[in-house]
Order: structure tokens, then sequence, then C-alpha cells
């Protein structure tokens, strides 16, 4: 099975569940430490390819999905990062 890259209706739709997420992490907020964050999320994720119809996600294709999510996450948030704090000198 080949990763589709979602455009239109299908990004938005996305695009609003996490933004909905991250939001419910803010109201967390100091609740949990870094590590905390970083492993419930990784639970999280862990949980969420369990529990994937194994007919139509291969284990493989599930760690190129959370890879090259993680990739794209790391990328926008460094993003925002550097349009806040501008580059290290």
């Amino acid at each position: 099975m080949k990763l589709r890259t979602l455009t239109g209706a299908d990004l938005a739709r996305v695009e609003k569940a996490k933004n909905r997420i991250m939001e419910a992490a803010r109201e967390i907020g100091d609740e949990l430490s870094p590590e905390e964050w970083l492993a419930t999320f990784a639970w999280i994720t862990g949980a969420m390819i369990a529990v994937q119809d194994q007919r139509k996600m291969t284990p493989a294709l599930a760690m190129q999905v959370v890879s090259q999510n993680m990739e794209s996450g790391n990328a926008q948030a460094m993003a925002g990062v550097v349009s806040v704090w501008g580059l290290p000198q």
C-alpha cells in the first residue's frame, strides 16, 4: 500500500483534528514534563498502530507513516521556533 498525500477537504479535516489535540495538550500544560509528554504521545502512537487493520496497514507501512509524520511535525515546529526567535547566531 502506498502512502497518500492529503489535499483539500481531507487535509483540512486532519489539520482540524491535530489542532484540537494540540489545544487539549496546551490545556493540560505543565501537568506533564517534556519527557512525560513525549512518552505519552509515543504510547498513544503505539496503541494506534496496534489497532490498525493488519490487512491494510503492515508494520512497515505503519512505521513509514510514523516516520514521515514525525519529520513533518518536527520541521513545522522548528519553523515556528525560527519564526518567533530567529536563526541562532
